[in-house]
């Protein structure tokens, strides 16, 4: 009996947010979704969106919305209305019917899911698709081949759905991840990973929309990643430590004494880079550190500082919080102007080698 009340308790909450999505009195936000000639408006709430999913809680910020008429205006134009009608339902219901779907609505809706930080409704997409691979070796679904079928989801199960991001793709992760192990080098035979064989794990451990500020002392493990996007800038910002941050010093250009030799070899993998949104981007900035000894400082007061100056926070990791760029230690500059700018959002990773079975 008690079941049954529940169950229906939660159709009629259910219920409840699917009407509230059709209610256009209501709606403070508009998705403008796909490409001319198949595009389609859809109305949603802002405080729905923000709760569910933690990229339009950053997309939708009062940084980034344009706003029409009182509304906020989003456009995803590389998610199909079809794609993204089934998304926003899910958004709302928590529910997806996906024995409904063939194999390549559930690739499109997968791709989409992994783009808005839905990593709940990537599992459940990936499980459903891994229970139907005896299918795909005999059978072809309309738009894709099984075999094709068979490589995009292991590009997910393997690559994509590990990155927990709002600032970076799946591309990004393997450019970094290549850094790391200095692929970049002029010596090096080995192409650049890709999203399917990126051989680290992204794990997210602090996001400031979520969890600001930082405090570095709350990652004890070797080896992360931190992101950093600028106000007013479509450049993403960021350097790889591949120490353990602590309280204390890791290293500080002013007390080269104290600095271990041991470190020094770690220190010298060290770097900091600018990405930009296309993959190809030739304009990508790798920049890595010239002396080990000034490669990286932080302590108990202040986030972590790469080089003398080279990308620097006033501070701990925070929004709103100003931060610079100037070469000094590094190779190279990240940015033309050495102004300061205020952060609208930044992310710390930890790096975990994946183990091979």
């Amino acid at each position: 009996m008690t079941s049954k009340i529940n169950n229906r308790l939660s159709q009629e909450f259910k219920n409840d947010f699917l009407n509230l999505l059709e209610n256009d009195d209501e709606h403070d936000v508009i998705i403008k979704a796909g490409e001319e000639p198949n595009t389609k408006k859809f109305k949603a709430h802002y405080y729905i969106l923000k709760l569910r999913s933690p990229y339009f809680r950053q997309a939708l910020s009062s940084r980034w919305a344009i706003k029409e008429d009182g509304k906020s205006v989003f456009t995803k134009p590389n998610i199909t209305p079809e794609t993204f009608n089934i998304i926003l339902n899910y958004i709302y219901s928590s529910d997806i019917d996906v024995e409904k779907f063939n194999e390549a609505q559930i690739v499109d809706v997968l791709g989409a899911a992994d783009e808005l930080c839905l990593s709940v409704l990537v599992e459940v997409l990936q499980e459903e698709l891994l229970d139907r691979k005896h299918i795909w070796m005999n059978k072809q679904s309309p738009g894709i081949k099984g075999k094709s079928l068979y490589l995009i989801t292991k590009e997910y199960t393997r690559g994509h759905a590990r990155i927990q991001s709002v600032l970076i793709k799946p591309h990004h992760a393997a450019k970094i991840a290549s850094w790391i192990d200095r692929l970049d080098s002029s010596d090096n035979q080995i192409p650049y990973y890709t999203p399917s064989n990126i051989p680290y794990y992204f794990k997210l451990v602090a996001r400031g929309s979520r969890d600001q500020p930082f405090l570095q002392q709350t990652l004890n493990d070797n080896r992360a990643v931190v992101l950093i996007k600028p106000a007013n800038s479509n450049e993403i910002l960021g350097g790889y430590n591949p120490l353990t941050w602590s309280k204390k010093s890791i290293s500080s250009n002013s007390n080269k004494d104290q600095q271990s030799n041991k470190d020094d070899i770690p220190l010298k993998n060290s770097f900091i880079f600018n990405l930009r949104k296309d993959p190809d981007d030739k304009e990508d900035i790798l920049s890595r550190v010239i002396n080990p000894i000034d490669s990286i400082y932080c302590n108990v007061y202040c986030s972590p500082v790469f080089g003398k100056g080279d990308l620097f926070p006033k501070g701990h990791f925070e929004i709103g919080q100003p931060c610079g760029c100037k070469q000094t230690s590094y190779e190279k500059s990240l940015r033309a102007s050495t102004d300061q700018f205020p952060i609208e959002e930044f992310e710390v990773f930890q790096i975990i080698k994946k183990t091979v079975l």
